[in-house]
């Protein structure tokens, strides 16, 4: 999803939560720490 600029933060949170079966804390936990080890 990363490579497609057009998708949100929130598309990638709900796709976490739909396919990892992560909580929504839980899956925004995880989006920002994609994103802080990214860009570096």
């Amino acid at each position: 999803m990363q490579k497609n600029k057009n998708v949100t933060r929130k598309e990638i949170i709900e796709e976490f939560v739909k396919e990892a079966k992560l909580s929504k804390a839980g899956a925004s936990t995880y989006y920002q720490l994609i994103k802080a080890k990214h860009n570096q």
